[in-house]
C-alpha cells in the first residue's frame, strides 16, 4: 500500500499531474490524498488579522474547498476507474510547504507528485516558485514532477543524473530502484562533470553506486557538462530519451546549481518529461 500526497490549486495542470500520478501507480494500491492550501485567499481575506468575522471567512472559505476537492475527487474516479484507488482530501489555511512536510510524517507518505507549468508558465525559472519552495523544504519523501498536461507513457528509461561529488545512501537511492523494478525499466546514469579531473572521491561514490544497483539493469554514460548546467542537463534528457529524470537534492548539488541558473529562452525541451527530486537523507 503506498501513500502519495497530491497538492492541487483546482488547475488543469494540477488534475493532470494526479492523473498521471494514478496511471504511473495503476498496478498498485494506493491511498491518494488531495490537499489544497488556501492561506494566500485567507490572508488576502483578513490582512492576516484573527478576529470572530475572519472566523467566519475561515469556514467559508474551507467548505469552499472541501467542495472542490471533492469534485476533483470524484472526476478523478470516473476518469480512471481504478478500484485500487481511494482518495482523501484536506483542506488548509496553513502554508502549503509546512502542511507538505507534516503530512509526510502524520500520512507516511511515500511520494509527493505536484504539476509544473513548464516553460509556458514560468519564463525565467526551470519550475514554478511554488515547486522551487517545496524542493528547498522538503524532508522525508522524493517529490514527482509532472510538466504541464503531458500524457502518460510506459516507464523503461529512467535517467539519473548526477557528478558524484558525495555518497549515496541507500534510502536516497531506493525510489530509484523502486521505479526501476516495479516497471522493468533500465537504469542511465549521467556522470556529468569533467572526466579528466575525476577524483578518488568520485570513484568511490561511483563503485559504491553500482553496488547498490545490483537488483536493477542500468548504464553509465560519462558526459561533459556545458558552461550552462540547465542546458547540459535537458539536452541530454531528451538525446537519451528518458521517460523520467531523477536527482538527489542537497546543498551545493548539481540540482541547486540548476534551480538557481536562468533558463534559456528555447527550453521547450523540458515541457514533456517528469522530474524525481529525492531529499538527502542526512
Amino acid at each position: 500500500m503506498k501513500n502519495i500526497l497530491v497538492p492541487t490549486d483546482f488547475s488543469k495542470n494540477a488534475y493532470s499531474a494526479l492523473h498521471y500520478a494514478t496511471q504511473l501507480f495503476k498496478n498498485e494500491n494506493v491511498t491518494f490524498y488531495l490537499v489544497n492550501s488556501f492561506e494566500a485567499e485567507v490572508i488576502k481575506q483578513t490582512n492576516g488579522i484573527l478576529s470572530a468575522k475572519n472566523e467566519e471567512i475561515i469556514e467559508r472559505l474551507t467548505s469552499k474547498s472541501q467542495d472542490k476537492c471533492n469534485q476533483v475527487k470524484h472526476k478523478i474516479v470516473l476518469d480512471t476507474g481504478n478500484k485500487q484507488h481511494k482518495f482523501e482530501i484536506i483542506s488548509t489555511f496553513l502554508d502549503l510547504q509546512k502542511i507538505i512536510n507534516t503530512l509526510i510524517k502524520s500520512k507516511s507518505i511515500d511520494y509527493v507528485v505536484m504539476g509544473t507549468k513548464g516553460i509556458t508558465g514560468a519564463k525565467d525559472v526551470l519550475f514554478g516558485s511554488n515547486t522551487v519552495r517545496v524542493i528547498n523544504k522538503l524532508k522525508g519523501a522524493p517529490l514527482l514532477m509532472i510538466p504541464n498536461e503531458i500524457e502518460f507513457v510506459e516507464i523503461n528509461k529512467i535517467g539519473f543524473a548526477t557528478d558524484f561529488t558525495r555518497k549515496f545512501t541507500t534510502k536516497e537511492i531506493a525510489p530509484i530502484i523502486e521505479f526501476a523494478k516495479a516497471h522493468n525499466a533500465v537504469l542511465n546514469i549521467l556522470f556529468l562533470g569533467k572526466q579528466e579531473i575525476i577524483t578518488e572521491i568520485q570513484r568511490k561514490n561511483i563503485h559504491d553506486l553500482k553496488d547498490m544497483l545490483f537488483e536493477i539493469d542500468y548504464k553509465l554514460f560519462e558526459e561533459e557538462i556545458l558552461s550552462n548546467k540547465t542546458e547540459s542537463l535537458l539536452q541530454y534528457v531528451m538525446y537519451f530519451d528518458f521517460n523520467i529524470l531523477a536527482m538527489v537534492y542537497y546543498k551545493h548539488s548539481l540540482l541547486e546549481n540548476v534551480l538557481r541558473e536562468s533558463i534559456i529562452k528555447n527550453m521547450g525541451l523540458y515541457s514533456n518529461r517528469p522530474y524525481l527530486v529525492i531529499p538527502t537523507a542526512s
